[in-house]
């Protein structure tokens, strides 16, 4: 008779697999839950305290940048049509009524409006012959307008050059030309800084800058007659 034997079952490869998954599965929840538990209270906190900073940002831009920017733009309106006029006296000081450029960009640094207000500060001062002051000014502005950022390196150029340190001048010159990529601002301050260094002797330097307006800036006014900067400067560089 033969002998009948049972059946080992044997269980797909795949439901075994899937079996080991699922359980893995359980437990990661399962440690996922421990963790929360355990740490319930710290991330209540932390997520009390992301919310307590969107808030507190909120406020900040909404009661205090927010009316701090439209007071300085009002105090700007009188110190700006004051300069304007050349009353660079009253831009600068104000008067019992309104702020003066300074003090707008003292109490209002922050915002837009005090920052031109450190521009036309300097400007003032610049005109003023308070060279040092206005330099202070100056470089305390920054913007990424397309003239005004390129002017304010050029003037504290100017404040160099009128203080007979041409070398400092010169460096502005450049600094200014650079800054922005343009057939106003770029070969003028080019043409400035060619000139101080022909002050200056070097004469190869001067070259480059005039020869920079030639090829680069060709519709430019200062274009008109480089030709003759670039001969002249070339016939110093042989003689030297």
């Amino acid at each position: 008779m033969a002998t009948y034997r049972k059946q080992k079952t044997i269980r797909p490869q795949a439901s075994q697999q899937a079996e080991n998954i699922v359980n893995k599965l359980d437990k990661n929840a399962s440690k996922a839950e421990q963790f929360l538990e355990k740490y319930k209270r710290h991330i209540t906190i932390s997520i009390a305290a992301v919310v307590v900073i969107m808030v507190a940002m909120w406020g900040y831009h909404t009661w205090i940048v927010v009316p701090s920017e439209n007071e300085a733009t009002e105090e700007l309106a009188f110190a700006q049509t004051a300069y304007e006029q050349d009353s660079l006296t009253l831009a600068l000081n104000g008067d019992p009524a309104h702020l003066g450029l300074v003090k707008i960009a003292d109490q209002f640094s922050s915002t837009a409006a005090g920052n031109i207000a450190k521009y036309l500060a300097g400007a003032a001062y610049y005109k003023q012959g308070q060279y040092e002051t206005a330099i202070s000014f100056l470089k305390s502005y920054s913007s990424d307008d397309e003239i005004t950022a390129a002017e304010a390196l050029g003037m504290i150029g100017d404040c160099y050059a009128q203080m007979e340190k041409p070398s400092e001048a010169l460096s502005y010159y450049v600094k200014a030309a650079a800054a922005r990529d343009n057939d106003f601002t770029a070969p003028f301050y080019l043409m400035k800084a060619g000139n101080v260094a022909m002050y200056l002797k070097q004469y190869n330097e001067a070259v480059k800058h005039y020869e920079k307006i030639k090829n680069d800036y060709p519709k430019s006014a200062q274009a008109a007659q480089i030709d003759q900067h670039i001969e002249y400067a070339r016939g110093a560089a042989k003689n030297l």
